[in-house]
């Protein structure tokens, strides 16, 4: 009994009983579907072609400085049908780190060395973007990981925290006061879409 206006699935693209009135396929920078194959070669869980029930196609992670010439270039591999629509994005991240119940600025970290803690599949542009201010030293997980109790206590004696929002969220239940998280966003490159 609510009156929704949308409904916005994130992983659903495979599914075969949800009919979507527009469906928006990602796409890696350094990973284009049209130059990967199907599972257990390459990571498609299914055949290129099925990139046809697409509207919009979203080249994702791509370098601040991509070219037009560059994005030109991925169109011309990705070969998009008349109708669909190719946007590039990349990640940006805040100037600012956060807990539960605050936010500082990263310079207001007094500390030249900070641990960052990952459990997700490609950690690179984070810690890329704390290895511009800190000297990092990186306790990576897998994606998805569960932390267990020696974890969290490794965790808790390091100096100062920062880890991504998706990992805090994993590590909330347990009071972490020196774990902060680096929100992120992404920032259209070139045309932006207008859905």
């Amino acid at each position: 009994n609510h009156s929704i206006d949308i409904i916005l699935l994130d992983d659903a693209f495979q599914h075969r009983y949800v009919k979507a009135s527009h469906y928006i396929l990602l796409t890696s920078y350094d990973r284009l579907y049209s130059n990967d194959y199907l599972l257990p070669a390459g990571n498609l869980r299914e055949s290129r072609k099925g990139a046809n029930r697409a509207h919009t196609i979203v080249v994702t992670k791509c370098p601040e400085n991509l070219s037009q010439a560059e994005m030109d270039s991925m169109v011309q591999q990705l070969k998009p049908l008349k109708n669909q629509k190719v946007y590039f994005s990349t990640i940006e991240y805040e100037k600012r780190v956060s807990q539960s119940n605050r936010s500082i600025l990263l310079d207001e970290l007094k500390f030249d060395k900070i641990t960052a803690v990952t459990g997700i599949a490609k950690p690179a542009p984070f810690i890329n973007f704390l290895k511009k201010q800190f000297e990092v030293e990186h306790l990576e997980y897998g994606d998805h990981h569960r932390f267990r109790e020696s974890e969290i206590d490794i965790i808790a004696a390091q100096d100062v925290v920062i880890t991504t929002e998706k990992d805090y969220t994993r590590l909330s239940p347990w009071d972490l006061p020196k774990v902060y998280y680096l929100p992120m966003k992404i920032r259209f490159l070139g045309e932006e879409p207008s859905l």
